[in-house]
């Protein structure tokens, strides 16, 4: 049987061959989570919607969680996809859904206060603080692992 012919065929076992370890596991690791928070962004504006019919106080805070969870899913996956494929664009998008991680991780404890129903992050139980801080941890933990990631795949694509 001859070899196949097909582009798509031929290139990606090419490009994923290209990949470091690291790479590969990251990408495909945050191709997952960006798809859920893809489907989330789907559900929150499905909600925001509701609530700009109701005029709700919480509606600037849906609407900032839309935008941010719209553009890690959006961004991310198009940058990770385009990486997977071999193709050095996906940084673009990739270092863009970072910027809107980055954002949404800025964003994190004063939405936890705020639903803890605390004026401010002084006034904050402290079981909120410590999950608030588990959890921005193990973020930047696997945002940096996924900017490790990102390094190397620049550094193989130069």
């Amino acid at each position: 049987m001859p070899p196949s012919r097909d582009p798509v065929i031929t290139t990606m076992p090419v490009a994923l061959s290209r990949l470091p370890l690291l790479a590969k596991v990251m990408l495909w690791l945050d191709t997952l989570a960006c798809g859920v928070r893809a489907l989330i962004a789907l559900g929150v504006l499905g909600i925001a919607l509701g609530l700009l019919r109701n005029d709700s106080d919480s509606r600037g805070e849906v609407l900032l969680e839309l935008a941010l969870v719209g553009g890690i899913g959006l961004f991310g996956l198009t940058g990770n996809l385009l990486l997977l494929r071999g193709r050095r664009a996906g940084l673009v998008p990739a270092c863009i859904a970072l910027v809107f991680t980055a954002a949404d991780l800025l964003r994190t404890p004063w939405t936890m206060a705020a639903r803890a129903g605390s004026p401010d992050l002084a006034s904050c139980p402290p079981e909120v603080l410590v999950i608030a801080a588990l959890y921005i941890g193990m973020r930047l933990l696997l945002n940096g692992l996924y900017v490790a990631a990102l390094r190397e795949v620049r550094a193989r694509y130069a």
